[in-house]
């Protein structure tokens, strides 16, 4: 066994597996560089979708804010209502309550000063029909 030279099969054996190693690093590498692709082709097709819909929240963002504006401007003015109509009522109550003082004293008025009330007590002496027509 000493005369058998086995350098020539291990060098074939060797690169044998020097060129099984080197195709299996450019297999691995085209993998790699063909899923890094779609990856990123599949992440810039989502990143255009959600700067989409950015946009599209920014627009009705804008909006909601606007109307939130108005919605307290209505608000404000819906509580004004309320207290006019709060000060109408207590108006009423008091006319209601203390009604009959100024019953009388209205017809008295209206003997004294004729059937139309104020009629020609008008500063410039017009009266009220010249007024409403």
């Amino acid at each position: 066994m000493n005369r058998v030279n086995l350098l020539k099969w291990r060098r074939k054996k060797r690169s044998k597996r020097t060129t099984l190693t080197l195709v299996v690093g450019v297999l691995l590498v085209s993998v790699f560089v063909i899923s890094t692709h779609f990856g990123m082709s599949y992440f810039q097709r989502e990143t255009s979708q959600l700067s989409s819909l950015n946009n599209s929240y920014i627009g009705l963002s804008a909006e909601l804010a606007q109307r939130s504006v108005e919605q307290e401007i209505l608000l404000q003015l819906l509580d004004q209502a309320a207290r006019d109509h709060a000060l109408v009522e207590n108006v009423q109550t008091e006319l209601a309550r203390y009604g009959f003082f100024f019953n009388g004293s209205l017809k008295s008025f209206r003997n004294t000063h004729g059937s139309r009330g104020l009629g020609s007590s008008l500063p410039n002496g017009s009266s009220p029909e010249k007024l409403q027509g």
